[in-house]
């Protein structure tokens, strides 16, 4: 009897702590909540809605951070489907203090949260939010109606009581407006009440739960309201949008000012050059080069053509069975380069032509030694961008461009790069507050800007400019240079042809160069040796045509890169390691 008496006793006080428990829990859970929710909301004539939302919101002892208000943007009347436009004003207290919040996006609606993240608050407090509904109305067959959510469905405490009040634009008779008041579903009208107020029609609810989605709808006469007009929705976009447009417009200005101060070319006092040949003194890949601003693959080959006709080597066409290109689908055209003892008369080879011989023979070979194009496929592609900077730099230390253009475009590019991320960063960011995204926009589209006016910028000075004039005057006499006048020039000079063909080929006329030479020139250059034709006449026509296949080969091979990892170079002789 005693043991039955004791076990009692120990269930009855386990079944009052458990209740205590329950208690606190429930007391801690439901202590926090809106005491009041006023809700004041001022209908336009041109269907935007200013509205005032004023919280009462009790804390109790709990330590928070601030709340939360989450506004649907999206709502759906006559099956179709509509948005509207929000912007926040402000969040201010009962003193009229503006207070700190941030706004964000998600799933066709927006959260306004208030409060500092450094500072808990408790207790009574007072919040008003500010903000503003552009294209507020829709017009559903041109009939305007108002539909909107006060608490939303996803607040997370009860609201003890809520009044909303709505402001109609005047001379609109209260009843011709269709009302309608509800909670989640249309036909739950729940404690609501709905009165004719003075000047505004109040909608009135009590012990609203978490979660209860407090709706009005307001159906106006047609014609009462009007639609926004295109002027006024321009001005919502640019008030939203301004970032977007304007940070590429001031991009573009600041960029275009500093292409008119640094980016243009020198002006040449002397008008047009009357030469027509081109400016020898350049090789013609520093030609190419001047011409476009950019050193390409045909440029190198075409300096590669230029010490072949200089005397420093010879190239032949052998048509075998192996090689790296199919001429025709009977046999396959290899190239090979024999080094020559270089010509005394020749003017110094420049750096990148050393080079250039170097990379192809390699260091130290005589006169005699061979190469053929096959040797250098997925080996000679390393050597390219050394070759490159070494003919921009030449170009600059000459004084044919202010300052080395591939630097120039490099440094333009990682400045629009760099924007570009900053731009993608704020457009990551921007999920989280709105107000980012015309920023992040507008700095992409300015990253977009500074690229574009990248190819721009490099200058030629005076000299490149003459010298330009001097490249595009030979290109023109050569579109223009009739047979009678061909044969006069290899009567002046009878290697002529070959000579200022790789300058033709870096300008795009030798096609019509070879055409004005073809009857005047009957044996071939002895630095080119052609396949053997089945007849043995020669053509400059049919020299060219193979030399231009012969340049586009070489371009290939040259450029082509192994399919696994690059091969490495030996850092003693500079020669690439199989």
């Amino acid at each position: 009897m005693r043991s039955k008496s004791r076990n009692l006793r120990i269930s009855l006080v386990s079944l009052a702590v458990s209740l205590l428990a329950l208690l606190v829990m429930c007391r801690s859970a439901c202590a926090e909540h809106i005491q009041y929710l006023d809700a004041d909301i001022h209908i336009q004539k041109d269907s935007s809605v200013y509205i005032t939302e004023s919280y009462v919101y009790d804390f109790e002892a709990s330590n928070r951070y601030g709340f939360y208000r989450n506004i649907p943007l999206s709502y759906s009347s006559g099956g179709k489907n509509y948005s509207v436009d929000f912007h926040l004003l402000n969040v201010t207290n009962s003193e009229g203090d503006v207070l700190r919040s941030k706004v964000s996006a998600h799933d066709d609606a927006v959260t306004i949260t208030v409060g500092d993240p450094r500072v808990a608050v408790s207790g009574r407090r007072i919040y008003k939010i500010h903000y503003v509904l552009r294209r507020g109305l829709h017009f559903f067959n041109g009939i305007p109606e108002f539909i909107w959510s006060v608490t939303g469905a996803e607040c997370p405490v009860p609201i003890s009581r809520a009044v909303v009040r709505v402001y109609t634009p005047g001379n609109i008779p209260f009843n011709s407006i269709k009302t309608n008041a509800y909670i989640g579903t249309p036909d739950n009208t729940g404690n609501l009440t709905v009165t004719d107020g003075n000047n505004n029609i109040q909608i009135m609810a009590t012990k609203l739960n978490p979660g209860d989605d407090l709706t009005v709808s307001l159906g106006f006469p047609q014609g009462s309201i009007a639609p926004p007009k295109v002027f006024k929705q321009l001005a919502y976009w640019l008030s939203d949008w301004w970032p977007a447009l304007l940070l590429p417009l001031f991009t573009g200005f600041s960029v275009g000012v500093i292409w008119w101060h640094f980016g243009r070319d020198a002006k040449n006092p002397d008008g047009s050059v009357a030469t027509w040949d081109p400016p020898t003194d350049l090789s013609p890949a520093e030609v190419g080069t001047l011409y476009d601003e950019r050193c390409d693959m045909q440029d190198i080959v075409a300096t590669l053509i230029d010490l072949a006709a200089r005397g420093h080597l010879t190239i032949k066409e052998s048509a075998v069975q192996m090689g790296v290109t199919t001429r025709s689908a009977h046999e396959t055209i290899v190239y090979v380069f024999t080094k020559t003892d270089p010509p005394t008369e020749d003017v110094a080879l420049r750096a990148y032509e050393r080079n250039l011989l170097h990379f192809i023979f390699g260091p130290g070979a005589d006169a005699g030694s061979k190469r053929s194009l096959h040797e250098l496929e997925n080996k000679f592609f390393q050597r390219i961008p050394e070759l490159r900077e070494q003919i921009y730099d030449a170009m600059h230390q000459e004084g044919y461009f202010m300052q080395n253009p591939e630097n120039v475009r490099q440094n333009c590019t990682g400045l629009a790069l760099f924007f570009c991320l900053v731009g993608m960063l704020l457009i990551l960011a921007s999920s989280n507050e709105t107000t980012i995204l015309p920023w992040g926009i507008g700095v992409v589209i300015s990253a977009a800007v500074i690229g574009c006016f990248a190819y721009a910028m490099p200058a030629r000075t005076r000299k490149g400019v003459e010298a330009l004039r001097r490249s595009l005057n030979f290109a023109r006499f050569v579109n223009s240079v009739e047979p009678r006048r061909a044969d006069l020039m290899i009567a002046e000079d009878p290697e002529i042809f070959g000579r200022l063909l790789p300058y033709a080929l870096v300008l795009g006329v030798a096609d019509k160069w070879a055409e004005e030479f073809r009857s005047v020139i009957k044996v071939q250059p002895s630095w080119y040796e052609l396949k053997e034709d089945s007849n043995g006449d020669f053509s400059a026509s049919k020299f060219v045509v193979a030399l231009g296949t012969g340049m586009r080969v070489m371009a290939e091979t040259m450029q082509s890169e192994p399919p696994g990892a690059s091969p490495k170079l030996d850092v003693t002789t500079g020669d690439v390691i199989d």
